[in-house]
């Protein structure tokens, strides 16, 4: 048999971006991967492909050598919004950061990572659109994450970014106040479970509540470990 790729249709990428999204959701970012690449075969500029080609190349991150930082950046940078460029490239250092800690990389060498991230966040954070605080909510996972590692060196972060603290959602820079609600999905269940093996595992970080809610559910005979890596 020979072992050539077939094309998909034009038509059917409106039905091949949600099994995409839900194969990341199931924690498979190699299918994700996979779909993605047909689509971007068939259409080279589809801003959705990108973006969740990206993510799911960040999900196989393991804080070694081998992981794709440069095409995950090459791949948000093909954003055609400028929020949702510097938003990702902020995902990007975050859980370029995050998986090294998980790789047992000394704290402190990891924190120019998370400053870098930070100041991804905050810039992505003045130009974001009404009712979106993901990056408020980057933001302060990444504070309270430093807060908890104070070997991550985070007392030399300047005053403009991390003795700020916390951010409040729903909160302009200046004080005005966006609505309560965010119709958005929001990045935020990145956690530690320990398998029956005692092996310690970096569950992937999603961008949907529900899809984290899904995953606790479907790892219950785990233990969560409160701090992330």
């Amino acid at each position: 048999m020979e072992l050539k790729l077939k094309p998909i249709s034009r038509a059917g990428i409106a039905e091949a971006i949600p099994k995409a999204e839900v194969y990341r959701y199931l924690n498979e970012p190699g299918e994700a991967e996979s779909i993605c690449r047909d689509i971007l075969s068939e259409q080279a500029d589809h801003q959705t492909a990108l973006r969740l080609l990206g993510l799911a190349i960040t999900d196989q991150f393991t804080g070694e050598v081998s992981d794709r930082y440069l095409e995950a950046e090459r791949l948000f940078r093909g954003l055609i919004s400028e929020y949702e460029r510097v938003y990702h490239l902020g995902i990007l250092q975050e859980r370029k950061a995050k998986a090294q800690l998980c790789a047992g990389r000394p704290p402190h060498t990891v924190y120019p990572i998370f400053e870098e991230a930070m100041g991804l966040f905050d810039a992505a954070e003045k130009i974001r659109p009404p009712n979106n605080d993901e990056s408020i909510l980057r933001w302060n996972r990444c504070v309270r994450l430093l807060q908890s590692r104070p070997a991550c060196g985070h007392q030399r972060l300047p005053q403009r970014t991390f003795q700020s603290g916390l951010r409040h959602t729903g909160e302009a820079r200046d004080g005005s106040q966006f609505g309560a609600a965010d119709d958005r999905p929001a990045v935020g269940c990145h956690y530690f479970s320990y398998l029956e093996t005692g092996r310690a595992v970096c569950a992937r970080e999603d961008e949907s509540d529900e899809a984290a809610s899904g995953l606790k559910q479907a790892t219950t005979e785990t233990q969560e470990v409160s701090a992330d890596c």
